[in-house]
């Protein structure tokens, strides 16, 4: 796994000689100086993965951040209202509001102020309350994405979805290459507000005849501080009565990943897609809970792949995604932190889904799913249908 993440550093730099440069359409229209859109999506599943206390706590991981799972029945899960406003030629403001599933009040997502150099037309900044850039499933949600419930990848390494106080820069250093840079506050999962985070990040965008190819490899490094899993405490709704002991981390993780994203048109109909995602994580540091303390350590392994294929307003996807968890404490209180922390495991937890979805019309989309759950001692498989809304409502 080390030699894959290592070896897709030198994929942007190889595959510069061997493309043609892609042709955007969109970037020859004029954008409007103001642009306000709505997105939402709302599902039913058939039941919920949970423990025996009602709760979605992976054994063998260290969780938090917003990684929550589906509730059974009818849900809501997500509606936002975004803005655009063009302030001068090269700046933007961005802003957007919204709720998700398991939350009880609607949220700032979004505000931060977009920049392009007029000497340094390649160069991009964005500051303020961002959205991570690093790997299309950084930032993300149910009614924007292809599938409903969020990639376990998301939910396991960084908490579900990424929205913090940071600066981004993006540099075009070659129409097929682009390198990044963000530094965060740390208020996501696996950091701790105000300890920090920082990615660097290289992306590249291929096309050949009716092949399409995106790709892209990053780093990041976070620090936290007491950290505590807060997702069953004060602010988020998930029905029950028990909560988990309040465990402690305080130390350093390393991520590492590599994602690729390939469309192939068979036809003028019908088109082949194929995404694919794996991750490393290291984490290095101590658990604590009022009277115990241990050395962790832990290296971590994910992927997950997903093709798909689409005809005309139809499309069927499949994923699969699976975890390799690897943890290990010492110390007098280990073997308290060991159990209290859900860190004991004997076996690695997967996931499988498979979904139909129909373009109804060009703001709705329908969609109906199957999914086996393997994360918990005890399989789940659920049944869920939803839709998608997506609308701009105003633009000038």
């Amino acid at each position: 796994m080390r030699r894959l993440l290592l070896s897709s550093l030198l994929w942007p730099t190889c595959l510069l000689a061997h493309s043609n440069e892609p042709q955007d359409s969109s970037a020859l229209k004029p954008r409007p100086q103001l642009q306000i859109g709505a997105l939402f999506s709302a599902s039913t599943y058939s039941s919920q993965a949970k423990d025996v206390h009602g709760l979605w706590r992976i054994p063998g991981l260290l969780m938090g951040g917003e990684a929550l799972p589906n509730a059974k029945g009818a849900q809501l899960d997500d509606a936002h209202l975004w803005a655009r406003y063009q302030w001068q030629p090269n700046t933007t403001v961005h802003a957007a509001i919204g709720r998700h599933a398991g939350h009880t009040e609607l949220s700032v997502e979004n505000l931060y102020l977009d920049y392009q150099p007029p000497s340094l037309k390649k160069l991009n900044l964005a500051a303020g309350l961002v959205d991570a850039k690093f790997s299309p499933n950084a930032s993300s949600h149910p009614s924007t994405r292809e599938l409903a419930e969020t990639s376990l990848l998301a939910q396991a390494f960084w908490g579900d979805s990424i929205h913090d106080l940071g600066l981004q820069l993006d540099w075009q250093v070659h129409p097929q290459l682009k390198l990044g840079m963000e530094l965060y506050d740390g208020d996501f999962f696996p950091a701790s507000k105000g300890e920090g985070v920082q990615v660097l990040f290289a992306q590249t965008a291929q096309s050949w005849r009716q092949w399409q190819f995106k790709a892209g490899v990053w780093g990041l490094q976070a620090k936290a501080l007491e950290r505590a899993d807060e997702r069953y405490q004060v602010g988020h709704s998930h029905g029950s009565a028990y909560t988990p002991p309040d465990i402690r981390f305080s130390g350093d993780s390393a991520l590492a990943g590599v994602w690729l994203e390939s469309s192939l048109a068979l036809s003028e109909k019908l088109q082949a897609h194929v995404d694919y995602e794996a991750v490393q994580a290291k984490t290095i540091g101590s658990l604590s809970e009022t009277n115990y303390r241990a050395h962790y350590q832990a290296e971590h392994l994910g992927y997950a792949f997903n093709p798909s294929l689409a005809y005309g307003a139809w499309k069927l996807s499949y994923r699969f995604e699976k975890l390799s968890l690897d943890n290990r404490l010492t110390g007098a209180g280990a073997e308290v932190l060991a159990q209290d922390a859900n860190l004991l495991n004997s076996r690695q937890p997967q996931r499988q889904t498979l979904q139909l979805a129909w373009q109804a019309h060009k703001n709705l989309r329908l969609r109906a799913a199957y999914t086996q759950d393997e994360t918990l001692p005890k399989v789940d498989e659920r049944f869920s249908v939803g839709l998608v809304w997506q609308q701009v409502l105003h633009e000038d």
